[in-house]
Order: C-alpha cells, then sequence, then structure tokens
C-alpha cells in the first residue's frame, strides 16, 4: 500500500495499478479492490494537499464533470455490454495518444486543446465506471497541457478523488440495494488503518522526488507507460 502511495505522490496516478498488481499476493482479489477503492481516497486528498499551491478549479472543472457524466453510464449500462470492444478501444485510443505526443512534443509548448478535456473525462468516467481503469484518459489529457508538475499533480487527484467518492457512492448503493451488504468488513478497516502511517511518509518522499525529477523526464515516462497500457488493453483486453 505504501509502495502504491509513493508511486501517486510521484507521479499524480498509478495507486490502483500498483496495488492491485501486489495486494493479491497477500489477500482476496475482492477483498483488495475494496480496500484499493477507499485508500485511494486518503491517497488522493493527502496528495492534494501537498500539492494544493497548484490547484485551479478552473482547469479541474472540466475533467470533474466530464468524468461525473460518465462514470453512470459505464456504470449502469456498458457492464450489460462487450466489454471487451470498450477496452480494446481504450487501447487504440492510448497508443494513438502516447504516438502522437513523441511525434509533437518536438514542438514548442504543444497540448491537447483545451475543448478536448471534455470528451477525455467523460470517456474516462465511462471507462472508470465499468472497470475502475478511468485514470489514463485523464492523465494524458493532463500531461499533454503545459502546466507546471504540481499543477498536473494536483488536478489529477481533485479529479481522482471526487470521482472516487461517486463511484464509491454508486458501488455502496447497488451492493445494499442487491444483497443488503457491501463488500467491506472490520478486517479490511484495520488493514486500511494500518497502512495510514507508512502511506503518509510514502507520499512526503513521493512529494520529495517530484520536485527533484526534470519535467522531460516525468512527461516522457508517463507516456512511455500510457504506450504500454494501451498496447496491453488493445492485445490482452
Amino acid at each position: 500500500m505504501a509502495a502504491a502511495a509513493f508511486v501517486q505522490s510521484v507521479s499524480g496516478f498509478g495507486m490502483a495499478i500498483v496495488a492491485v498488481a501486489l495486494l493479491p499476493l497477500v489477500m482476496d482479489l475482492k477483498d483488495a479492490i475494496a480496500l484499493i477503492a477507499v485508500f485511494n481516497l486518503f491517497v488522493s486528498t493527502l496528495t492534494l494537499f501537498w500539492n494544493r499551491s497548484g490547484f485551479s478549479w478552473s482547469i479541474a472543472r472540466p475533467l470533474v464533470i466530464g468524468m461525473i457524466v460518465g462514470i453512470p453510464v459505464g456504470y449502469y449500462f456498458l457492464q450489460n455490454t462487450d466489454s471487451t470492444i470498450l477496452i480494446r478501444v481504450l487501447g487504440i485510443v492510448l497508443i494513438l495518444i502516447a504516438i502522437s505526443d513523441t511525434i509533437l512534443a518536438r514542438k514548442h509548448h504543444y497540448s491537447l486543446p483545451t475543448w478536448s478535456a471534455w470528451p477525455f473525462a467523460i470517456f474516462g468516467g465511462v471507462i472508470g465506471g465499468a472497470f475502475n481503469v478511468g485514470g489514463p484518459p485523464i492523465v494524458a489529457y493532463t500531461y499533454s497541457q503545459s502546466w507546471s508538475k504540481t499543477q498536473i499533480v494536483a488536478t489529477l487527484q481533485i479529479v481522482f478523488l471526487i470521482a472516487g467518492f461517486f463511484r464509491n457512492g454508486l458501488m455502496i448503493s447497488h451492493d445494499l440495494t442487491t444483497s443488503g451488504r457491501t463488500d467491506w468488513s472490520w478486517a479490511l478497516a484495520t488493514n486500511l488503518l494500518a497502512s495510514i502511517p507508512l502511506a503518509i511518509l510514502a507520499i512526503w518522499m513521493g512529494k520529495k522526488c517530484l520536485d527533484r525529477i526534470p519535467q522531460s523526464i516525468l512527461r516522457a515516462t508517463v507516456f512511455t507507460f500510457i504506450f504500454i497500457m494501451g498496447t496491453k488493453y488493445l492485445f490482452f483486453p
């Protein structure tokens, strides 16, 4: 959990990806997903606090609203369609974004147009609502902008935080309606509380590393990751 929090603090994203890769080694996958859903809220809140100087509601607003619009669509409808097609589309989009950035980044201050925040956010909400993997489209858009590292990380945290509360609310209401219970237990709550002290240290260390990493290196690393994830979604949906 601390390792996942460190990655989120350095780049603004990746907590869920790291956690879902590691936690099943020591606990049930269903329990791990429930734990990640709440732990992500804590990590995003603390990471936002330590990067609050870069927060701007005006640039975060379309991303937040777009995610909220897309999440119910993905959660309630697209889980009943061919999910493989949706994930493959996400893979193609991410690959094209990564390739485009590699080519166009040679231009001074290249960035995706501001209006594209809306389709990227809505698509991220749809994917996030259906599969809880809505981060890549949002990350691709924010890292294409000519913002500071602190602005990027702060913007990602507020988007993930509000979207996380919204999606968790949908999950809890759905669980209570269909089965009268949720996936939470005292054991999971204990694991969450035990993870917090090391997570705080990890987030602080991540913030220190973020301040020292050159923007060009961070951006290149992120878009390489986006290309890899796109390939994964396209060929192994």
